[in-house]
């Protein structure tokens, strides 16, 4: 049984070893990140970094906050690798109330949710509740909640992509309350959403949340297949995650699922007929104008027909053919 989580003088150390032994001691799981250097930019040293400091460490923890852990060694050895990376929990039976801007403040206060553990991020802070929101995680106005095992959250002391530090607040209480019931009441209505795209001619495609992955693994190929463009494949992606999932997936989540697809790309190399060449070979039968040379021929008809017969003739000619001549075609 998960113990209570409680946000002890350990979990607010400045080294990300010690704050992942106290998270791990609390019984949590916990992911390695990249990391913000010095530079203001993601340490994955990719340009067009699409969640700079969030997303998980590729080889240690490849399908993100799936792979979270309680091995402390593997947490040790992924430090020595990358000694700036930031420190994620997994939220399996917890909530989090991730709010940014006045308007998720104005939100949220209204509700009058119950005091809870506060962490203050670089752009507002999070709130956290025991227990997972029905219905799974959702995103409201410069609100986003997040729930379940499937979700993770930047915890202190990591450092935003705004170059601030997460930090618990000292004035919150340092054990998580109930998860508040009026809590659905911060999910977006998107029934008028949908009859303004009706409207429009737009599609009432809705992503549900049990095939999010799924689809969005799926449609990645897809598209990989058709766009030699990495930045338009995450755009397109974006997009759908933004406007028609029922819960989109958070902006890490959804980069692991594209960079998955990446190990499927298609091998357009022929896996039968004549090598390539600049000039196409002529057309050469067997068995004009039946069988061809360099391709495949498929013999179909009822069962008791003679199919296996036919072909072992066939055979059996070619054979004495070859066998005569001394050189096969």
């Amino acid at each position: 049984m998960r113990q209570q989580f409680r946000v002890s003088k350990l979990m607010r150390s400045q080294k990300t070893l010690t704050a992942a032994k106290a998270q791990i001691s609390a019984g949590r799981k916990v992911v390695l990140t990249y990391g913000i250097g010095k530079d203001g930019r993601c340490s994955c040293k990719r340009a067009d970094c699409a969640s700079p400091g969030k997303h998980p460490l590729s080889k240690f923890f490849p399908n993100g906050v799936h792979n979270a852990t309680v091995d402390i060694d593997l947490v040790r050895k992924a430090l020595r690798r990358q000694p700036d990376a930031n420190l994620a929990i997994s939220l399996a039976g917890m909530t989090v109330v991730d709010v940014d801007g006045d308007d998720g403040r104005t939100a949220v206060e209204r509700l009058g949710l119950s005091d809870t553990v506060k962490v203050f991020t670089g752009r507002g802070y999070h709130l956290y509740y025991q227990g997972e929101c029905p219905g799974g995680a959702f995103k409201a106005s410069e609100i986003d909640v997040l729930t379940g095992a499937n979700r993770m959250v930047m915890v202190p002391p990591s450092t935003h992509p705004s170059g601030k530090q997460y930090r618990y607040s000292s004035r919150s209480p340092s054990r998580m309350a109930a998860l508040p019931k009026n809590l659905s009441k911060l999910r977006p209505d998107r029934t008028q959403k949908r009859q303004e795209q009706s409207k429009t001619g737009a599609t009432d495609l809705t992503i549900k949340s049990g095939k999010r992955n799924d689809f969005f693994f799926r449609t990645a190929c897809f598209l990989r297949r058709r766009f030699d463009d990495e930045k338009a494949v995450e755009a397109m992606l974006e997009a759908l995650n933004d406007d028609f999932t029922e819960a989109p997936l958070s902006p890490g989540e959804l980069r692991s699922v594209i960079q998955s697809s990446g190990n499927y790309v298609e091998d357009t190399a022929a896996l039968f007929g004549p090598p390539k060449t600049t000039e196409p070979l002529p057309m050469e039968f067997l068995y004009y104008p039946y069988i061809p040379y360099f391709g495949v021929t498929l013999l179909a008809g009822n069962p008791g027909m003679g199919k296996s017969l036919l072909v072992s003739k066939l055979i059996a000619a070619v054979t004495e053919i070859w066998l005569k001549v001394g050189d096969g075609p």
